[in-house]
């Protein structure tokens, strides 16, 4: 996805040798309005890409008419610095856009939470966002629940592992449960993927509930998948090290020597005999079989198989919902339960440090330790990425105390629990507000959308040869219509494609390129590269190329309608347009348009046009 914008910035920036303005020109004749949800999580790199846009809307003398620029947002919830989101963009181009008549309109009302959430967040919040405006709430708002807990540490000896906040969270789960509310209006929000596999583990483990997750989280991290892939390397080295992991994830006490697995099976074999023998059955165990078929043999696999970047697809939200405080952004749930980071903050992998000046990078430095104690430019940069650092780490404690609607749990490390569960000090997520243990405000059940599920039964579908249908004469006509816009469309994207500048070297892959885009059995591919070698190739083409400035796919705007032709070649003074028909023989509506082209682009440019059909077939 970063490649995508880093290509676009290039191309439409003056990053490749091509005409940037005529490009916006372009842009700029088929868009109207330019409306920007999340605006504070627009990185610079965007933003330097629709600028002109912005600035053409700006300037009111844009080819469409009335136009606008429309960007919403809130800076108290930007939260994706670490993919390239620049929250100080917004106040910035709000500024900048003030002497051509900007309108800002603030939003200050809740219309989600109930009373006690939003009181409660105004007073968390209210003295370490900047600028922070208290947050009303709806007029209907009921009075809602919030309750602060510390995850004390219980364990005994001989208890499992489970963290002491997971516990919590199981605990507050089954409380929501038996006070009447529905399963899907429950959601779990944790700091981290490897905190919602905890807690997805758990509620699995401990519970009968129905939970997902919506955590891109690579398969072989899973549980059953862990399990699987440990027994079989136990299979397959012998070492006890794997039988005591596999029991371990497993919950399996032991397994009989009889039990392993041959070597010699097909992967796909192995992993679905382990899941019916210990009755590991979950979706991420049935991707881990599904994945096993691209393995040739079992040592390849136990070689390889961890390295495997497969993802589990996310949740549809069925049951109670699992997921990262990033994932929630944007989103709604009943009763929201916040918990706390089981594993201590890691020092980022960034080796890049960047200090701006505005919107402008000021300086690039080499990260390293203790820098800081001998450069001083240094030091003041790290400072102040410390410090937005700490904003974004807020910005996301406001994004999971916003997403209630009716109850909140927050549940964080006591001081005396470390990160494995044991005695310690306190390293969570939840320091920097200075929480107390409290509940305000009394838990009510209120009554989500019921879901309606329809009975589901099974049916034998048998295959059944009754031979080919015929197609009624208006079928077959109406056929021949779509593979002709088919092929037309393929021969014109091929001509879009070619390399001007060397037709030779980049007729084949333009036509490769374009009939991809279409169905097999619609494109003749050595027919659309007969066409297009015939046409390019021509010495008319060649003349008519010659010395001319040359414009593909030209779109523009002429008496309130959209136009575009083919090929448009310029030089001083005069212009020419080519327009391609795939036919053999252009018909007179094709005349009549072309020549309307001619008419616009005269009347816009002012120039002498000449006009021409390039009939292909």
């Amino acid at each position: 996805f970063a490649d995508i914008s880093t290509s676009v910035h290039k191309l439409l920036c003056g990053g490749y040798s091509v005409d940037t303005d005529f490009l916006y020109f372009r842009l700029d004749s088929k868009i109207n309005h330019i409306l920007i949800d999340e605006f504070q999580d627009t990185s610079l790199l965007q933003y330097e890409i629709i600028k002109p846009l912005i600035d053409e809307i700006a300037s009111g003398i844009g080819q469409n008419g009335f136009a606008s620029f429309f960007f919403v947002g809130d800076i108290k919830q930007s939260i994706y610095r670490f993919r390239g989101g620049f929250s100080q963009l917004f106040d910035a181009v709000a500024d900048s856009l003030d002497s051509n008549g900007l309108v800002v309109e603030k939003l200050n009302t809740n219309y989600r939470s109930d009373k006690n959430i939003v009181e409660f967040a105004n007073k968390v919040f209210i003295g370490l966002l900047p600028s922070y405006e208290m947050q009303e709430y709806k007029d209907t708002a009921k009075e809602g629940y919030v309750e602060v807990l510390s995850a004390v540490n219980q364990k005994q000896e001989g208890d499992d592992e489970t963290h002491p906040l997971v516990l919590s969270v199981i605990e507050k789960i089954d409380l929501l449960i038996e006070s009447g509310v529905a399963k899907d209006d429950i959601a779990v929000l944790t700091p981290t993927n490897s905190d919602s596999i905890a807690v997805l583990d758990a509620i699995r483990e401990r519970t009968s509930y129905k939970a997902t997750q919506e955590i891109s989280a690579k398969v072989v991290e899973q549980r059953e998948p862990k399990a699987i892939i440990n027994y079989l390397k136990y299979c397959f080295y012998g070492d006890d090290i794997f039988k005591e992991t596999f029991l371990a994830i497993s919950s399996h006490e032991l397994f009989s020597e009889v039990d392993k697995i041959s070597k010699y099976i097909k992967p796909s074999e192995a992993v679905t005999e382990i899941m019916s023998k210990f009755e590991l059955f979950s979706p991420e165990s049935f991707k881990l079989a599904a994945l096993s078929t691209e393995y040739n043999d079992m040592y390849d696999f136990v070689q390889n198989i961890e390295n495997n970047g497969a993802k589990m697809p996310e949740g549809k939200g069925d049951g109670i919902r699992v997921l990262t405080i990033h994932k929630s952004k944007g989103l709604e749930f009943g009763y929201v339960i916040c918990m706390d980071r089981i594993a201590q903050k890691g020092q980022g992998d960034d080796d890049i440090l960047i200090e701006y000046d505005d919107l402008v990078v000021k300086r690039v430095f080499f990260r390293f330790s203790k820098r800081e104690l001998f450069d001083e430019e240094y030091a003041h940069a790290l400072a102040l990425d410390n410090e937005q650092s700490r904003r974004d780490r807020i910005n996301m404690l406001y994004v999971a105390f916003t997403r209630a609607e009716h109850g909140m749990f927050i549940i964080k490390k006591a001081p005396n629990i470390k990160n494995d569960g044991s005695d310690g000090s306190y390293t969570g997520i939840f320091g920097l507000l200075d929480l107390k243990d409290e509940k305000i405000g009394k838990l009510e059940v209120v009554a989500g959308t019921e879901k309606q599920i329809a009975d589901t039964f099974d049916v034998l579908f048998e295959s059944q040869e009754h031979g080919r249908q015929k197609l009624k004469a208006d079928d077959e006509s109406q056929e021949r219509d779509i593979l002709a816009i088919y092929f037309g469309l393929a021969l014109h994207g091929a001509l879009e494609l070619i390399d001007f500048g060397n037709i030779d070297g980049s007729i084949e892959q333009a036509v490769k390129i374009a009939s991809r885009k279409y169905p097999i059995y619609a494109v003749d591919s050595a027919k659309i590269l007969s066409m297009a070698k015939k046409a390019m190739q021509s010495k008319e083409i060649v003349m008519m190329l010659n010395g001319k400035k040359i414009y593909k796919e030209c779109s523009f705007i002429y008496n309130g309608e959209i136009k575009r032709i083919d090929l448009l070649l310029m030089n001083e003074g005069s212009a020419l347009i080519v327009d391609y028909k795939s036919s053999m023989f252009a018909k007179k509506e094709h005349l009549a348009q072309v020549q309307y082209y001619g008419e616009a682009v005269e009347a816009i440019t002012g120039f002498a046009v000449e006009t021409r059909v390039l009939a292909l077939g």
